[in-house]
């Protein structure tokens, strides 16, 4: 990074009151699979829009986003920037509230496929709760299991419901996640989608 700064004769700046060089970050780096099944990285710096759009290309914050784009450049990494006020302040509450609490793994049993399929045939008619409650009884399981199966299907789109919305379970599911999470593919990753 010091030598990318040096190149861009961006000023790469030390810890204050020290010589140690700032370590440069990337807000997320993640991996993403292609549809050919090879893999890709991206990072993404999450940026409000009004700071990316500062018409003074010389602010500091200007210059940290220039070299993180360049270290990326070097690296050979997708870098993207994200605009995160943006986004519905539902989609992260929602998102964090049905971030799964163990390994995904152990949650996929035919019990889940068996939640998937019920959600998906009546869950945009019926209120999700109605339809746990009559798997729980014919299958004489417990609802809190089944509620976790029901939390993981949102999150993992296995069930398509939009979660830029206000989440109640309580009323029917409505379609929108699977387009979200394509447009934001699209967005992120480009031609590699």
């Amino acid at each position: 990074m010091i030598d990318i700064a040096s190149e861009a004769r961006i000023r790469h700046g030390n810890f204050p009151g020290t010589s140690l060089p700032y370590i440069g970050t990337i807000d997320v780096l993640t991996t993403w699979k292609r549809h050919d099944g090879s893999w890709l990285l991206v990072a993404l710096d999450n940026k409000p829009e009004e700071i990316v759009l500062e018409p003074n290309i010389l602010s500091r914050i200007k210059e940290r986003i220039e070299l993180a784009r360049r270290y990326c450049v070097e690296c050979q990494i997708r870098h993207v920037i994200v605009h995160a006020e943006q986004f519905s302040q539902e989609l992260a509450t929602n998102i964090d509230a049905l971030a799964p609490t163990t390994t995904m793994q152990s949650l996929i049993t035919p019990l889940y496929w068996q939640v998937v399929e019920s959600l998906g045939e009546h869950g945009y008619a019926h209120s999700p709760l109605s339809i746990l409650n009559r798997i729980a009884l014919r299958c004489s399981c417990s609802f809190s299991e089944l509620q976790k199966y029901f939390h993981l299907a949102l999150w993992r789109l296995d069930v398509d419901h939009d979660l830029t919305l206000p989440f109640d379970p309580a009323e029917p599911l409505q379609r929108g996640g699977i387009v979200l999470r394509q447009q934001l593919r699209s967005a992120w990753l480009g031609a590699d989608a």
